[in-house]
């Protein structure tokens, strides 16, 4: 046999080959790049499951026992936040003196002030806060703050 056409039937093997195994992943039809028909597996269950399902914030469906379980630790953590104390920062400063006077403006517009010492760096700084008290309650004083005095880069932290 000729040795060009032995080429020519070689390539031709392997371009069928290619043919064959591109083909169907080029016409599998997708949406949104997902196959058309995906294949789920169904387990059986005791009871039916969607009739024990609840929406929870309108985005998600959990087991009425999972969805009780979420309930309760939203409600555990909305006390312990509540009873977590916060402080926002106002100011602070490396002069006692500048401290001092934030303090007295803001003790005048009767907010609860409390000025804290520290220490970095062999520097004193004297931080001017106003707490402690619940988050909600700093939330509308910071607002107060920016709105009153252009106070507006203060950082609320937890305290102590």
């Amino acid at each position: 046999m000729n040795t060009q056409l032995k080429h020519r039937l070689v390539g031709l093997a392997v371009i069928a080959s290619f043919i064959g195994l591109a083909v169907p992943f080029i016409w599998q039809p997708k949406v949104n790049g997902m196959p058309e028909h995906p294949e789920v597996e169904v387990l059986p269950t005791e009871q039916s499951f969607v009739s024990q399902v609840v929406a929870v914030d309108n985005r998600s469906v959990l087991p009425m026992n999972l969805a009780s379980k979420v309930e309760q630790a939203n409600q555990q953590f909305a006390k312990i936040e509540a009873e977590q104390q916060w402080v926002i920062q106002v100011g602070s400063f490396s002069e006692q003196a500048n401290a001092a006077r934030l303090a007295k403006q803001l003790e005048l517009q009767s907010y609860p002030v409390i000025i804290e010492t520290t220490k970095k760096q062999n520097k004193t700084f004297y931080r001017v806060r106003i707490g402690p008290k619940n988050k909600a309650i700093l939330q509308r004083y910071q607002q107060q703050l920016a709105e009153k005095l252009g106070l507006s880069d203060t950082r609320m932290m937890s305290y102590p």
